[in-house]
């Protein structure tokens, strides 16, 4: 009986900085700005409890969370109003959520309830594993705050090292006038942490929209740091939309962060800040005595609106201070309408005073392309028979790579991949199927490997992807590894490459 796993490989350095080739075998200088599978370390949870077996009056301090209906049960616990403060879930595997109801955990609340009884407090570590088709929509309407994510409502929680990928999405559609919407966190409550996430799902909202988190209502005593962390979805809202927060009010740090999605409103106002987009955050507010930071971030989205920022598109309040440093902007700005207010890094200052927010070391590159940027996804899907050792049956490879940039700037993108023994060297030849895989005669990265020049599609999160497959990898190849790079050739000849990633051919079977 055949079976058919596909399991995510790598998000090889999404998002990532490059190297010419003749430094291709050194590490990069600079630390890779947004998510990076490399910062995931992975926990021993073998002797972990399943998340299934969780009783409620006698919760363990750790559990695994091994399926669809593992996540799902992390959301009745939450709807039960258990906070599971002090717990850790592992994701240990990826997760399919195809046909499933989806409830965020920590739903919808009554409006003017700033303290809801069912919230998040535990830490989700997703160990670089993805949910899929994760599809939600609220429709909530009335007197309530309508909450939209993976996470409805979280205070005192950390996600981390966490993936979405494109068949996600989340949708607010409803009618209440206080709705939050964020592919990872509706509502931030209180403090919160999110570090190394990926999403690429779409987000679709209304008052507060943000690519990873809608609102975050903060104050003197509380902090919300989003770092290392990528949003690649599309953004989309009535009101205010951010490509990584909607309305932020501090203190808040987000540092080294990525936007690569386009982001827009559908209002047609123009100038006012209820209605701001921005390439990391959409309404930065300040609180007295408190300090907003955004550090080392990237836009690359394109932003549709009446008022857009690169980076923040309106800031708000006269105390407490905003500080952007050490960002670029890559976003181009797109309007129809008539006196549309932007700015590549701050769209519109509207502090009550007037004070202006401090801007240190800031690149301003809109429309200009980034050719830092790769976001190689790279995955591996495996036909073979269930329970057999037949070294007859043979695998399929297929990897994918995406550069998020406009196309023409590209005249190939694809991979370099070598396959040898585990631990061992490898001859020059391994192994002839539908291809013939090399190894690099010249022991250097990215040099006499071969070069293969694969179909470019358009797909959904404006990246340009790449695919190519080979076939007739068998089980007599158990003890191999497979090392592959990602690469892109400019239109000038330059070949730039990712970090390289390696698996076991044994993780196929």
């Amino acid at each position: 009986m055949k079976k058919y796993v596909c399991l995510l490989l790598s998000i090889l350095m999404l998002m990532t900085m490059f190297v010419s080739p003749a430094a291709a075998a050194a590490p990069a200088s600079a630390e890779p700005v947004g998510f990076s599978i490399n910062r995931v370390e992975s926990a021993d949870t073998s002797a972990l409890p399943d998340i299934l077996t969780l009783q409620t009056e006698a919760i363990q301090p750790a559990y695994r969370i091994a399926s669809a209906e593992g996540l799902l049960r992390l959301s009745e616990l939450v709807e039960q109003e258990h906070t599971l403060e002090g717990i850790t879930f592992y994701l240990v595997c990826d997760v399919d959520m195809t046909g499933l109801d989806w409830l965020p955990i920590g739903a919808d609340t009554p409006t003017g309830n700033s303290n809801p009884p069912k919230y998040f407090a535990g830490t989700l570590d997703g160990q670089g594993h993805v949910i899929r088709n994760l599809v939600y929509e609220n429709r909530t309407g009335g007197n309530m705050v309508a909450v939209t994510g993976l996470f409805g409502i979280t205070k005192g929680a950390t996600v981390k090292n966490l993936i979405l990928d494109e068949s996600c999405s989340f949708t607010y559609s409803g009618t209440a006038n206080d709705n939050r919407t964020g592919s990872i966190i509706g509502w931030a409550n209180g403090s919160n942490t999110i570090d190394n996430c990926l999403s690429l799902a779409a987000v679709n909202g209304k008052n507060h929209t943000g690519g990873i988190v809608g609102q975050y209502p903060g104050s003197a005593s509380t902090l919300l740091r989003i770092v290392n962390t990528t949003n690649a979805g599309p953004v989309t809202g009535a009101g205010a939309a951010g490509g990584i927060g909607g309305y932020m009010q501090g203190p808040l740090e987000i540092v080294n962060c990525r936007n690569a999605g386009d982001v827009s409103t559908a209002s047609t106002a123009v100038g006012d800040v209820y209605q701001a987009v921005g390439g990391i955050v959409a309404r930065d507010i300040r609180v007295a005595g408190q300090k907003n930071l955004v550090d080392g971030c990237v836009n690359n989205g394109t932003l549709t609106g009446g008022l857009t920022g690169g980076i923040i598109g309106a800031v708000q309040l006269a105390s407490g201070e905003t500080s952007v440093q050490n960002c670029t902007n890559y976003g181009k700005t797109e309007s129809s309408l008539a006196d549309a207010v932007s700015g590549q890094i701050i769209g519109k200052n509207a502090a009550n005073n007037g004070s202006s927010p401090v801007l240190t070391g800031n690149q301003e590159k809109a429309g200009q392309s980034d050719r830092t940027l790769l976001s190689a996804m790279l995955q591996v899907c495996a036909q073979v028979t269930a329970g057999t050792t037949d070294q007859s049956e043979s695998t399929s490879l297929r990897l994918v790579t995406s550069v998020n940039a406009e196309l023409d700037a590209w005249q190939e993108i694809g991979f370099v991949f070598v396959l040898q023994p585990a631990g061992g060297e490898a001859t020059d030849e391994i192994r002839r199927g539908s291809t013939t895989v090399y190894r690099s005669i010249a022991g250097t990265d990215g040099e006499a490997l071969v070069n293969y020049r694969p179909q470019v599609m358009f797909a959904p999160t404006s990246a340009y992807f790449a695919t190519y497959s080979i076939t007739d990898i068998d089980r007599s190849y158990f003890d191999m590894q497979i090392t592959v790079r990602a690469f892109a050739v400019t239109q000038e000849g330059e070949t730039v490459y990712g970090e390289s990633a390696t698996f076991a051919v044994s993780d196929l079977f």
